[in-house]
């Protein structure tokens, strides 16, 4: 289905590689590619193996959270020019109804109008796209490489941050995603903190869907401590603060 969709994945996810080594970042090289499956059937990216394992069991938390940040505003330096894929929202502002779920449906209301609302205009830089904890290899306290990269694109670096902010907040709660954007904005070449995208980043994120899910990655890295009930709280904070630091911004 995904391949119907966007034909040109295989290809899409080489180019993204060959642009990550173009920068200050850990990523696998490509090897080869076979854009419409002639070799190998299917659609198909070779590449190289890197080191490291997802780590959601971090020895120093705050450490753990600068050293992704830092890496992320490493991805968003990475060249822009001539890169044809561009930021996609991945959901329908027009579809979105406040979840079933959720103990604050009046703050999801209001987010729902903002999203309704003209888009911000703002830097756009290189993005990962799909930036979040499991994600992002370690060894010994060390980030080693950034992984999955096939959503590469050129779109508003909060975009990728309020990403991985959402998924920090699911697994860890409010303090670990609002410390993960003050390293962001600390090392940030520009120090722009776009609130409607954070939203934005959000709403990607499926949390208007009534179907709330617990990621199967994460206990794939024994964090199985997510339940739907933390889940569902840690994600009606997320929406308060959200809401919370766009009408601060607007003031």
């Amino acid at each position: 289905a995904w391949i119907k969709s966007e034909p040109d994945l295989a290809r899409h996810e080489a180019v993204v590689l060959e642009r990550a080594q173009m920068g200050d970042v850990h990523a696998p090289e490509v090897i080869a590619f076979d854009e419409f499956g002639a070799q190998t059937t299917h659609p198909a990216v070779l590449m190289s193996k890197v080191s490291g394992t997802v780590d959601l069991h971090p020895a120093d938390m705050d450490d753990w959270l600068k050293q992704q940040a830092i890496t992320l505003n490493k991805i968003h330096q990475l060249p822009t020019n001539h890169f044809e894929w561009r930021y996609v929202d991945w959901f329908d502002s027009a579809e979105l109804s406040v979840p079933s779920w959720s103990q604050q449906p009046n703050v999801f209301d209001e987010l729902i109008d903002i999203l309704g609302r003209p888009r911000p205009t703002v830097p756009h830089v290189f993005l990962h796209r799909d930036y979040h904890p499991t994600n992002v290899l370690w060894e010994a306290g060390h980030l080693t490489s950034v992984v999955d990269w096939v959503n590469g694109c050129i779109g508003p670096a909060m975009i990728d941050v309020g990403h991985c902010r959402l998924n920090l907040a699911s697994l860890f709660g409010m303090e670990a995603a609002d410390r993960f954007l003050y390293h962001w904005r600390k090392f940030a070449r520009a120090k722009h903190y776009s609130a409607w995208w954070d939203i934005c980043a959000f709403a990607n994120g499926d949390t208007f869907s009534d179907a709330l899910e617990i990621y199967g990655g994460w206990a794939d890295f024994n964090k199985t401590d997510v339940t739907l009930e933390n889940l569902a709280r840690n994600l009606d904070e997320l929406a308060k603060t959200l809401l919370m630091n766009f009408k601060y911004s607007a003031s």
